[in-house]
């Protein structure tokens, strides 16, 4: 039963011999027909549906009426009686849904009980059962092998004399931060980086850092600089004065 999640208490001890012949006999409630009895009923209803004069053909209505025997045969009788005896139908022979309908209500309480026994008697089963204080539910027999598996290993392992596992080393304790304590721990404190100098200039000695000029177009004289000259352009024309 996967999916099962227990009853949610304990079944009384005294309960537990009843709850097998309940289950069977609950069982045999729900135990379908079969076509022998279906064959023995049907006659019933086709005497019926001659004395009003319905016209039908017993060979292809009993062909059509072969799912009832589903049916547990004491619904499947009264089902037969209740629709013959309720006529409502006209001049035709009712079909299997309206047969059904009239001891559907029967059926699933009888489906509903033969579930919750059957819960009972998987509890059982499980060892759900309160045997009184101080004794304890016995082991199933996956419990009981699963057990004597594991003391087969445990006196394996005490035989072969394998070492025993070395205790847990002490964790180390740590300093938690309180919200009205800002300063960290001793352990969280990280060296801040040294400061970046920048080399001096070493032709000036000035010890100021040496910025770079800006780099400055031939074409244009630089500031306070006299204008320049003929000479002075002849790279321009190729020319040498």
């Amino acid at each position: 039963m996967t999916g099962y999640q227990g009853l949610g208490q304990l079944i009384p001890a005294k309960l537990v011999p009843e709850i097998g012949p309940a289950l069977a006999a609950a069982k045999r409630t729900v135990a379908p027909a079969g076509p022998e009895r279906l064959a023995v009923e049907l006659p019933g209803l086709f005497a019926w549906a001659r004395t009003f004069g319905i016209p039908f053909q017993p060979s292809i209505a009993s062909a059509a009426y072969r799912t009832l025997a589903d049916l547990p045969p004491d619904l499947l009788a009264l089902a037969l009686e209740r629709i013959t005896t309720k006529h409502t139908l006209g001049m035709r022979l009712p079909f299997v849904a309206e047969i059904r309908a009239t001891v559907q209500d029967e059926l699933d309480e009888r489906h509903r009980l033969v579930h919750a026994i059957g819960r009972l008697a998987f509890a059982v089963k499980r060892g759900d059962v309160d045997r009184g204080p101080g004794r304890k539910k016995p082991m199933t027999a996956e419990q009981k092998a699963e057990f004597d598996a594991q003391m087969a290993r445990l006196k394996a392992g005490l035989a072969s004399g394998e070492p025993k596992p070395a205790p847990a080393k002490p964790q180390k304790s740590v300093r938690l931060p309180y919200a009205d304590d800002n300063r960290p721990s001793e352990d969280d404190q990280v060296p801040s980086k040294p400061p970046e100098i920048s080399s001096p200039d070493r032709e000036s000695g000035s010890g100021e850092p040496r910025v770079a000029a800006p780099m400055q177009s031939p074409l244009y004289s630089q500031k306070n600089q006299p204008p320049a000259t003929d000479d002075d352009l002849s790279f321009l024309t190729g020319t040498v004065t």
